[in-house]
């Protein structure tokens, strides 16, 4: 039997950033829509909102996980529920850094996701599929996907220099080709 969802349990992840891409906010909501609407209502910062980005996903719970790599990764400056409160901190990220849109241009040591894709002869949402199992409890988490070196323009990149080390966890993780018989 076929599980067929409807667009009524779709959950978005909405971020919002500012003029200089920085992000501001990201939380997740079944009408996103609206929820701009309470936050234009409601928060001081709205005023700084120059873009709007929404991403969807088919249930709450994947959305829930989505934002929390957000808020953990990428550290949007007003969340405050699990991002910033001392009691709760973030896992350790050293290599992390953040990267405005204005040093694309000056990062030709990285790769980004469509890159390693091309690296590894594989769509970019397979890329993103490695990275989800690498959690911990995943497939992949014994064994994780090379983690990204920073975000550039919001989106995870790998320095050039990682190539192989990238290569070697696909090889690792190549299905295994069976042998037919003539």
């Amino acid at each position: 039997m076929t599980d067929v969802r409807s667009n009524a349990e779709r959950v978005a992840l909405y971020r919002f950033f500012n003029s200089d891409d920085e992000l501001l906010y990201a939380g997740i909501s079944a009408d996103p829509a609206f929820r701009w609407k309470e936050h234009r209502r409601s928060k001081p910062w709205a005023g700084e909102v120059t873009m709007r980005v929404i991403e969807w996903f088919p249930t709450r719970e994947e959305a829930l996980r989505a934002e929390s790599d957000v808020i953990l990764c990428e550290r949007p400056r007003y969340n405050v529920s699990q991002s910033r409160r001392p009691d709760k901190p973030g896992p350790p990220r050293p290599s992390m850094r953040r990267l405005r849109r204005a040093d694309v241009a000056s990062a030709k040591g990285y790769m980004a996701i469509q890159d390693v894709a091309a690296l590894l002869g594989v769509t970019p949402r397979a890329v993103s599929t490695y990275r989800y199992h690498s959690k911990p409890g995943r497939v992949y988490a014994g064994d994780p996907f090379p983690a990204q070196d920073g975000v550039i323009a919001h989106h995870p990149v790998w320095s050039v220099g990682r190539k192989a080390e990238i290569r070697q966890w696909r090889a690792r993780h190549q299905p295994r080709k069976h042998a037919t018989s003539p």
